[in-house]
């Protein structure tokens, strides 16, 4: 509880610490890596489409991203925490809080860890603990980095539908505690998507590879429905169809095992989509020098997968599509055009 009540007193004081000051030693995995973006594939006019951007970017980085540009990527960082405490979705060290869970660090306060580790490496982050694509891209690669250095730990959450699957397919094995003394704890910081990571990425793609079989080259549509954020496709049986022409297989990640949904995409030459979690599946999946093409509302007009596909040499396209009755329509002719692009890419 000291830990909790020090960081609550030093925020009503406005004297809170960033965690890499609260570090009793820190140190560099891996350095920043200077790299130049390629351009992403996509028909004239559709950046005139984007009406506004997803709520944690702008509409300037996401214009880096698909037109191409110099990026330095972050380094792997790795820092050491003293008697820090785990609880109530946060943690907390010298004065400092690393959330992990969305709400108010102040009831945790009232909260008291259940058991006492000696050392443990955190293996979770607040956006994987939010989103489950997060959790495939930055959560996933962490824990085997954490694995490396000491016990992965993470903080209870309710699991995925595919999570347990993925976990066993990959051979990971996350634990979960609801609150723990640690009089060492790990934390990385892991966003830079540097050459570590790309080792990281590559390594669960293999291992996915070599679970589910031999590898496919047609390409894949992964039905998104009425699932996570709203971005309802108006057109998707439309463009379902249309896909299906050109050779494609429909997938739908939401009705299937994390085996299933693998089989059926892994070594696809290109994997469509609504832009959201569900390209997570194509990211791991999708064939060596493969393709990834988001579907993209004008109003939330987003291209993460753009850097993980830079990071893995893959390529990457989108559509943007415009709005019609709850949600949005992707011109059918306008994808087939854009897939024109990927092939002669």
């Amino acid at each position: 509880m000291l830990q909790q009540l020090s960081y609550v007193t030093r925020r009503l004081l406005r004297r809170t610490l960033p965690l890499t000051d609260a570090a009793a030693r820190s140190w560099v995995i891996h350095p920043a890596q200077r790299t130049r973006r390629s351009r992403a594939f996509f028909l004239d006019g559709q950046l005139d489409r984007v009406e506004g951007v997803q709520e944690e970017t702008t509409r300037e980085n996401e214009e880096r991203r698909v037109l191409g540009s110099a990026v330095e990527h972050a380094a792997t960082r790795g820092h050491e925490l003293r008697d820090a405490v785990l609880v109530g979705g946060s943690v907390y060290a010298g004065g400092s809080r690393l959330a992990l869970l969305p709400g108010s660090a102040v009831p945790e306060t009232f909260q008291r860890p259940r058991e006492e580790l000696a050392t443990a490496a955190l293996d979770c982050t607040f956006v994987g603990n939010r989103y489950f694509g997060h959790w495939i891209t930055d959560d996933c690669p962490l824990h085997l980095l954490a694995r490396d250095h000491a016990p992965p730990i993470g903080v209870v959450r309710a699991p995925y539908a595919q999570e347990e699957g993925y976990c066993a397919l990959w051979g990971l094995s996350p634990r979960k505690v609801p609150g723990a003394r640690v009089r060492s704890l790990l934390v990385f910081q892991d966003y830079g998507q540097n050459a570590h990571k790309r080792g990281r990425y590559t390594a669960l793609r293999t291992a996915l590879a070599a679970r589910v079989g031999p590898r496919r080259r047609r390409g894949v549509y992964l039905r998104r429905g009425t699932t996570g954020v709203r971005r309802l496709l108006e057109n998707e049986q439309e463009i379902e169809a249309r896909l299906a022409g050109r050779g494609f297989d429909v997938v739908d990640p939401v009705g299937g095992s994390a085996e299933d949904v693998a089989r059926a995409c892994v070594g696809a030459a290109c994997v469509v989509g609504v832009e959201g979690s569900g390209l997570a599946h194509g990211v791991v999946a999708v064939a060596d020098g493969g393709a990834i093409v988001a579907l993209q509302p004008p109003w939330r007009f987003n291209n993460v997968f753009k850097d993980y596909a830079d990071c893995l040499d893959l390529r990457y396209g989108f559509v943007v599509g415009t709005r019609a009755g709850d949600g949005f329509r992707v011109d059918p002719g306008e994808l087939e055009r854009t897939l024109d692009l990927c092939d002669r890419a």
